[in-house]
């Protein structure tokens, strides 16, 4: 059998770019006939079977080296192609997921260009407009029009909600049927009231309005309604570390039913008969270690065994945990359980209590996650990133916690150098491998010679090795420097110099505008002409305008002169003049800030900083001077040092 080519596509699935993955998926196995192995089952044909194995676990290579690490997690250990595509379609499809509409309305709403091209700007848009006609595909149909318009209201309501509502809104969001707009007010309006109301029975003030105290048809006591009883509805979470307000409040010391009779003789009877041993105030398993139950009826987390929490303490009124069977055991203390990447925090210690149980409703407020339970696990997925955050097991009818030990490809487990991470990693710098790999150390003891030679920006530019020219302006350098920031005492903002090749003798003149470098440059030439008898046979600049207009190149086309201008964006080949002003420029400075002079008078620095480099001994001449090269039977000085 020809072996099947390996997969390349653009995108590897991390969860909230499905409907791109599975495009670029389903489209390289389109292309290559191969698609129905992500519908179909293993055939039944005995002379197929051999084949199939192997292209399908071929196709299952395919989609595994196509997915981010935490998404390989959850379908690792599958045992085909087609149960790792229908796997990942039913976690990450959410075409029905108003989570998602939600965000995008949000993302299109507050998109700006920015510092984006108006290319990027306009793909991210469409990007977000096609992902959204796949959630909601045009269609003629009225009720799926109306269906569309009612989501929209609904995410737009929810979208502007407090953040004290955060949790009525991931309920509604994460629901499978979505409300309508008037439902969805209603519920919302509920969960508004009841935590207002509830805060303020709190604090022992009236809110009235001067009708009296509100009594509580069920319990029969004061300062609440039968819509807030604590005996009825169970009390909220807020109770057990409330600081209470006003000197005439009274500590709190109710009573609350957390788990129902039922449910209480159902985890007793299924525990005693399991693998879990109950005595006195603990709840373990065979192996030792602890076991917890994850329930739906508990209110809040609790357990029996002291040992398994930290930063226990006491709660700040005194109140004990009444359950359906009558059994009443006060609670002594409030923790925090922690779990290799979960810590789960206000844990009741309830010394006479024989289990371990995780309130499915704490769970998914605190955690920000779905808990999806199946006949034989169940998992807790992150509402926003989709990642699998925790799960458990079920035995004996119970589903315990199981804490979630992240595992990785067989590839990335061996102990490597941080050398070969850095290669596996694409070249990254020692500061984001140390982000990405926390583990390793020593990032110093490798360099990375393929770093330097695929990084660089540019090809390394030889120094110039030629000696200077053997006469006088035989090549002569130029570069304009400025604009100034302060204007001249001349006014002017620029200077231009020109330089011999032979004696590296500079020229300065001062500017007013650039427009003038053609008229200074026809007077060093006549001066040059003039007084040295001199001809200039090449002239090197860069290309700045004002060197390469019409006049000035009709001006050395007609003498002759040879114009070397440097290549775009490579100023080491003009070098010799670019780098005079560095010198020019700080003795310059230096003049300024010892005669405490004002800035205005920075022409005139740079023209006596000028006059002394002529007359300073140059490396490049062995330690003469450039007026000493040019002018072999003068003194550099007029007045000897």
């Amino acid at each position: 059998m020809k072996p099947l080519p390996f997969i390349q596509t653009s995108t590897k699935l991390k969860g909230s770019n499905y409907l791109q993955w599975s495009r670029a998926v389903l489209v390289f196995l389109t292309g290559r006939g191969k698609e129905s192995y992500l519908t179909t089952t293993k055939p039944t044909d005995a002379t197929k079977i051999s084949k199939w194995i192997k292209e399908d676990a071929q196709i299952m290579t395919w989609l595994w080296n196509s997915l981010e690490p935490d998404v390989f997690n959850n379908v690792s250990y599958l045992e085909s192609s087609k149960d790792i595509w229908d796997t990942l379609h039913l976690m990450y499809s959410s075409e029905e997921n108003i989570t998602r509409i939600h965000e995008l309305y949000q993302d299109m709403f507050s998109l700006q260009q920015g510092d984006r091209s108006i290319e990027e700007y306009f793909s991210l848009l469409q990007g977000m407009w096609d992902e959204l006609n796949v959630y909601q595909p045009l269609s003629t149909d009225l009720q799926k029009q109306q269906k569309y318009r009612e989501e929209f209201r609904v995410a737009k309501f929810l979208s502007g909600l407090k953040p004290d509502l955060d949790p009525i809104r991931s309920q509604i969001l994460s629901g499978k049927d979505i409300p309508t707009v008037r439902e969805t007010y209603a519920r919302v309006r509920r969960a508004a009231i009841s935590s207002s109301g509830v805060k303020d029975d709190r604090g022992g003030r009236s809110s009235g309005g001067g009708r009296g105290p509100r009594k509580c048809t069920h319990c029969g006591r004061t300062n609440h309604t039968i819509d807030f009883c604590w005996k009825l509805h169970g009390k909220p979470a807020w109770a057990n570390h409330a600081t209470v307000d006003g000197d005439n409040s009274t500590p709190i010391s109710e009573e609350q039913v957390l788990i129902s009779k039922a449910e209480y003789d159902s985890i007793l009877q299924r525990a005693s008969s399991s693998s879990m041993v109950a005595s006195g105030n603990t709840c373990l398993h065979s192996s030792s270690s602890p076991s917890w139950v994850i329930d739906s009826g508990a209110s809040d987390h609790m357990t029996g065994n002291s040992s398994l929490l930290s930063n226990i303490s006491n709660p700040c009124s005194p109140f004990s945990v009444t359950v359906a069977n009558g059994t009443k055991t006060p609670v002594q203390g409030i923790g925090t359980v922690s779990t290799p990447n979960l810590t789960f925090s206000n844990v009741l210690y309830l010394p006479e209590f024989p289990f371990n149980l995780l309130s499915v409703h704490k769970l998914t407020v605190a955690l920000h996650c779905s808990i999806a339970f199946f006949p034989s696990y169940c998992v807790f997925q992150d509402l926003k990133t989709k990642r699998m955050i925790g799960g458990g097991f079920e035995k004996d009818g119970l589903y315990y916690f199981r804490p979630f030990h992240t595992s990785i490809p067989s590839a990335l487990r061996s102990s490597v150098s941080p050398y070969q991470w850095h290669c596996r990693l694409g070249h990254p710098s020692s500061l984001n491998l140390q982000k990405l790999v926390p583990s390793l150390s020593d990032f110093s003891s490798f360099n990375c010679e393929t770093c330097e030679l695929s990084k660089h920006h540019r090809a390394t530019f030889k120094l110039r090795n030629d000696e200077p020219c053997l006469h006088p302006f035989e090549l002569v350098h130029s570069d304009v420097w400025g604009p100034a920031r302060t204007t001249g005492l001349c006014g002017a903002r620029y200077f231009v110099t020109f330089i011999d090749d032979h004696s590296r003798l500079t020229w300065v003149y001062v500017l007013k505008d650039r427009s003038q470098l053609f008229a200074i440059f026809q007077s060093f030439y006549a001066e040059i002409s003039n007084q040295f008898n001199a001809k200039l046979l090449a002239f090197r600049t860069d290309n700045a305008r004002e060197y390469t207009e019409s006049s000035f190149q009709e001006f050395l086309t007609s003498r002759g002169i040879i114009h070397q201008t440097s290549c775009v964006r490579t100023p080491q080949q003009n070098g010799i003049a670019e780098r005079k002003n560095g010198p020019i420029l700080a003795i310059a400075r230096a003049f300024m800030l010892q005669m405490h002079v004002p800035k205005l008078f920075w022409a005139d620095a740079v023209l006596t900083a000028t006059y002394l480099l002529n007359r300073m001994p140059s490396r490049v001449l062995k330690g003469k001077s450039p007026f000493e090269i040019l002018f072999a039977d003068k003194s550099p000085f007029s007045v000897p040092p």
